[in-house]
């Protein structure tokens, strides 16, 4: 048993991705290796996070970054290279070669997006030099038929499973919120544990 102050001595040694967005900064502390995120909020703001991410994920450990490969997985159509380009700069990194450190995977239908994440993702041997995951609209139809439910589930548990086994960050953004507001889905999800850190 670890006590807590080594605990919190072990914590401060562990490499983080500082996003440089405030409000995000202030209440993680960085997003740490290992754990899977879902954060809710309107697309455009989750929009602007992800392709924050996709950039400073590429800085060096010295600011904030990993100095890593990022795989992003686009499920609302949200990846812009002109943005990305402009965000790299920002930084002083150069975009050309941030867009060629950027893995983009794009699902346009629900069925897609669980092909990519459960049967290729694990696959892409680009995963083992990427230590960020992005995946944005994890559910990307706000009206999912309950018989796609049970693929939610394991689209979840797959991206948890990255991130623990495969000590990858793992983000998602997505419309969760809004479906397990609907009575049915409601009734479906019951008692099961999705995973991920809630922002």
């Amino acid at each position: 048993m670890l006590n807590a102050s080594r605990y919190y001595k072990k914590k401060l040694t562990e490499k983080k991705l500082i996003s440089g967005i405030p409000p995000i900064d202030e209440l993680l502390g960085g997003f740490e290796c290992g754990l899977f995120y879902m954060i809710y909020d309107s697309p455009e703001i989750t929009a602007n996070i992800l392709k924050t991410l996709s950039v400073v994920a590429q800085l060096p450990v010295t600011h904030g970054g990993l100095n890593t490969k990022v795989v992003f997985i686009d499920a609302q159509n949200i990846f812009n290279p002109y943005t990305i380009g402009r965000k790299a700069i920002s930084v002083g990194l150069s975009p050309s070669k941030v867009l060629e450190n950027i893995l983009i995977s794009r699902a346009f239908i629900f069925p897609h997006l669980y092909e990519i994440i459960t049967k290729k993702l694990e696959e892409t041997s680009v995963i083992n030099n990427a230590k960020v995951i992005l995946i944005s609209g994890i559910v990307p139809e706000p009206n999912l038929e309950n018989s796609d439910l049970q693929q939610l589930i394991e689209i979840m548990g797959t991206l948890r499973r990255l991130a623990t086994i495969r000590k990858k960050i793992v983000i998602a953004t997505n419309y969760l919120a809004c479906l397990l507001y609907t009575s049915d889905a409601a009734d479906e999800l019951d008692g099961v544990d999705l995973g991920g850190r809630r922002i």
